[in-house]
């Protein structure tokens, strides 16, 4: 009896594993699937053009956005080094899998609500699921009790740092038109001001997990490349908006001394 209930629990642990290593290839190609096909087929709205119609100083020059290129050809990696049979019962990757699962599958919803159903508050609430699970993941990996493996650093945290890095601005532009809503319009404070308080919070949120994930360089640097193109948008693409371009080229200087304040307590921490 003891040796069936093993047997049993090892064919439900088999069938998870197989599950989560399903959806994380499937959504891993689906979410860009999903964020092109209106590009490609012209129906629905294309997220650029949706970004463009809600678009304010918060948002980053379109040059930016070819950061989603590399994000999403590293997803893919990742989806299918996750579903090598041999890494199916990785410690690592049973660890984060589900919460990387979920990360593609959320941001594939996002795609196509944007595409049909584009509300700044509809796109950005399952954006925040995005976010969640992404820094759950990174965390994690952060947290991993042993030494990463080339084939991991390259297939799972770069991939997974780069993702998470964009997302944590992308997700404060996808708010940023709440700024011109009568919630927050109504409170007499100037437009540019309360913008500002966005880009803080992105800039808090991005210091915050680069001291947490012990200085993840790619994490930090991607939210640099966005703040540089915010700087960039509201300087040479855009109408001119000098203080955001100012306050936001400060944090990306700020938001690199974290890095290294953060890569010098993990030396410290690792030492000891």
């Amino acid at each position: 009896m003891h040796e069936i209930e093993k047997s049993s629990m090892a064919d439900e642990k088999l069938q998870r594993d197989r599950l989560r290593q399903a959806l994380n290839l499937i959504f891993a190609i689906a979410q860009w699937v999903a964020v092109y096909f209106p590009v490609v087929t012209g129906i629905g709205v294309d997220i650029k053009t949706s970004s463009r119609a809600t678009q304010t100083p918060v948002v980053p020059a379109d040059y930016a956005f070819s950061v989603w290129l590399p994000i999403f050809v590293g997803c893919i990696a990742y989806g299918i080094y996750q579903a090598l049979p041999q890494n199916r019962e990785e410690p690592l990757l049973r660890r984060i899998g589900w919460t990387t699962a979920a990360a593609f599958i959320s941001l594939t919803i996002y795609a196509i609500v944007a595409a049909f159903f584009p509300k700044f508050w509809s796109t950005g609430t399952i954006f925040l699921f995005t976010l969640a699970a992404l820094l759950v993941t990174l965390l994690r990996i952060a947290e991993h009790n042993t030494v990463l493996t080339w084939a991991q650093r390259a297939f799972v945290w770069l991939s997974l740092s780069l993702f998470t890095g964009w997302v944590s601005l992308a997700v404060f532009a996808n708010w940023s038109p709440l700024v011109r809503t009568p919630l927050l319009s109504g409170l007499g404070l100037p437009e540019t001001d309360l913008f500002l308080v966005f880009l803080f919070a992105a800039a808090a949120l991005g210091a915050t997990v680069t001291f947490a994930s012990r200085g993840n360089i790619v994490y930090a640097l991607t939210l640099v490349w966005g703040l540089i193109g915010i700087v960039v948008a509201n300087t040479v693409e855009r109408t001119p908006n000098s203080t955001v371009a100012v306050v936001a080229g400060c944090l990306a200087a700020l938001l690199g001394l974290s890095l290294l304040g953060a890569q010098s307590l993990s030396k410290t921490w690792s030492t000891q």
